[in-house]
C-alpha cells in the first residue's frame, strides 16, 4: 500500500495557497521583546508554618468590597414586599422565568411570568425592580 499511496498526498489538501491562508512577513525591526530578568527581590509575608511575618498588615479579606460599588446599582431580582397578599401581581418571587437578569426568551411560556413592569411601550422585555 505505501508504495501506491504517500504521505504528499495530504500536503496537498492543507498548502497554504489551497486554503488562502496566506502569512505576511514581520517588518525587521518589530519583532517581540525579549524577555528580561526581573530587579528586585522577592519579600515573604509569611514563615514556615504560614503565620505572618512581624511587620506585615494583616488584610481582613483577600477581595476589595467597597460599599461604594453596591449603592448605585439598581436591584437584579425581584424582591416580594412584606405586607403584600400572595396572590398580588406585584408579589413577585421565585417565579419569574424571563430567563437570566430579565432577558425575554423565546422558549418560556409568559404566562408564568408575574412582573408586569414593562419598560418602554411596545416592549416585550420586563424590568426587575
Amino acid at each position: 500500500m505505501s508504495t501506491n499511496c504517500t504521505a504528499e498526498q495530504y500536503d496537498a489538501d492543507f498548502l497554504p495557497q489551497r486554503l488562502n491562508n496566506w502569512e505576511v512577513a514581520r517588518a525587521p525591526g518589530s519583532g517581540a521583546r525579549r524577555p528580561q530578568a526581573r530587579t528586585g527581590r522577592t519579600q515573604p509575608v509569611v514563615d514556615a508554618r504560614g503565620h505572618l511575618m512581624p511587620g506585615v498588615k494583616r488584610r481582613h479579606t483577600a477581595f476589595v468590597l467597597s460599599d461604594e460599588v453596591w449603592q448605585h446599582s439598581s436591584a437584579r431580582w425581584p424582591q416580594c414586599t412584606r405586607g403584600a397578599p400572595k396572590n398580588a401581581a406585584f408579589a413577585v418571587g421565585g417565579t419569574a422565568t424571563m430567563g437570566y437578569k430579565g432577558i425575554a426568551t423565546n422558549y418560556l411560556p409568559s404566562s408564568t411570568v408575574r412582573v408586569l413592569t414593562v419598560t418602554a411601550p411596545g416592549s416585550k422585555e420586563r424590568l426587575f425592580q
